[in-house]
């Protein structure tokens, strides 16, 4: 209700409030909050975004993704060679920063007629989905594994556990992005592409709702458009607005409202190699089975002891719309269990309960995907969850595989959810430039989600 009736206020505050309200009302105890505060999701959060903040500042980022766009290959050689290639990088980083970085090589193709404009939409939602695969690609795996832990230490799912579900899907996106996605640009999108653009204003930029006139106060170099239309400096910045720069790109050039600067061309240097070597040894030795979160606090550690983080720009990208979220969802998490009211709503669904173990995986993951059209899916994942966990201790199917089972349902369906309003941060990113067609990304996304839905619920069956 507090959300309904003031929309200024940021949702993720709010959520916040409400959580801190159950502290006050003595439902959730001070030992609670601390455990929602420094756990394993927190931890390996701000660990990999001081990782890719040190690889994006440094433009090695920009580097590899500049090698995966294609430089000669066109048609469906080139879409594949995009897909596989970008797909590695999401399946270790959220996918946002991989699309942000992708952008100055994938438009430089774009004008030459290597892919359409509105192949950057789809190419985020494969990112997501390539995300979702391993245990780091994602928020909401890496929250269901924070999840596992403060529930029953005993799950647990490995690395690339995810991917028994999320694998699948990948590979049915790609051929349904490959067949059906558009092979021409409109009319739009073409003299878009005429323009030089130099970014998009991320979703974490402080200006977002401010007016422009605040903008051109700070980076007077900055011009902000609308579609192929600048944007008054009585009207406020809105998230996906075009930004253009009337200084070289170099120029006082801030991450905080551009998105980042192309790579350069000089050769590698220690101190890159170093960082190089201490990423990929950060993954192997996940890979191996070291724990997550023991792995890249100490790769953040090192980066930071070795005096190869660079503090610029920290506070501005820092994910704190990410991190109260999860702090959020973990202290209703802990509210639902002290209060007892998860076993209340689970013993609700009681009829429900001589149903077979698929059926009942499909009913939570339907209904974390219609949750997250009306809530952000951080929480979904922490009131759903706990739910289905009671429900499952009804039923003659509680095992620890169950258990497991029913968290892939629950991550899945709130990730698959690309018909929810800003439902991930990639395809929001993207939207902008689908948009050019005069379609709605609700309905365009609507076949895609569909058969991820039959796919998902296909691999219950099975």
């Amino acid at each position: 209700m507090t959300r309904l009736l003031f929309r200024s206020i940021p949702s993720d505050l709010i959520f916040l409030a409400g959580a801190l309200l159950t502290s006050l009302f003595g439902i959730v105890s001070s030992k609670q909050l601390w455990q929602a505060l420094i756990n394993e999701a927190t931890i390996i959060i701000v660990s990999l975004f001081l990782i890719t903040h040190t690889l994006v500042a440094t433009g090695l980022m920009q580097r590899l993704c500049a090698w995966m766009v294609p430089k000669h290959q066109t048609g469906l050689l080139g879409r594949l060679h995009l897909f596989l290639s970008s797909s590695l990088l999401a399946a270790f980083f959220n996918a946002k920063i991989p699309l942000l970085s992708l952008y100055h090589p994938f438009f430089r193709q774009a004008k030459q007629h290597h892919f359409p404009l509105a192949f950057f939409f789809f190419l985020s939602q494969f990112m997501i989905i390539a995300g979702a695969c391993t245990a780091a690609g994602s928020v909401l795996n890496i929250l269901l594994n924070a999840i596992f832990a403060h529930l029953n230490p005993q799950l647990h799912i490995s690395f690339f556990g995810f991917a028994i579900i999320a694998l699948p899907c990948l590979i049915i996106a790609l051929l349904y992005r490959l067949i059906f996605s558009p092979q021409k640009n409109s009319p739009e999108e073409t003299a878009l592409l005429q323009e030089e653009f130099c970014g998009v204003i991320p979703l974490d930029s402080a200006f977002i709702g401010r007016k422009v006139s605040l903008l051109k106060k700070h980076y007077p170099q900055m011009y902000v458009y609308r579609g192929l239309q600048p944007v008054p400096d009585e009207f406020t910045i809105q998230k996906g607005d075009l930004l253009r720069q009337a200084l070289p790109p170099d120029t006082n050039n801030s991450s905080e409202i551009a998105w980042f600067s192309p790579p350069t061309s000089t050769s590698f240097s220690k101190k890159d190699r170093l960082v190089l070597g201490i990423v990929c040894a950060m993954f192997l030795l996940v890979i191996y089975g070291i724990p997550l979160a023991f792995v890249t606090s100490g790769a953040a550690a090192l980066l930071i002891a070795l005096r190869l983080f660079p503090w610029r720009g920290l506070i501005s990208q820092f994910p704190w719309h990410t991190l109260i979220l999860i702090v959020s969802g973990l202290i209703y998490l802990s509210a639902l269990e002290s209060s007892t009211l998860a076993l209340d709503i689970a013993q609700a669904f009681s009829p429900l309960k001589n149903l077979p173990l698929p059926a009942l995986l499909s009913f939570f993951f339907l209904l974390s995907c219609f949750l997250t059209h009306l809530f952000p899916s951080i929480l979904v994942l922490c009131w759903v969850f706990p739910i289905g966990s009671h429900f499952l201790a009804l039923t003659p199917n509680n095992t620890l595989l169950s258990q497991q089972l029913l968290g892939l349902a629950v991550v899945f369906g709130a990730t698959f959810s690309f018909t929810a309003p800003y439902s991930q941060e990639a395809t929001t990113i993207a939207a902008p430039f689908y948009d050019l067609q005069q379609k709605s990304s609700a309905q365009g996304n609507l076949f895609l989600t569909l058969i991820l839905f039959l796919t998902v619920i296909l691999l219950f069956i099975i």
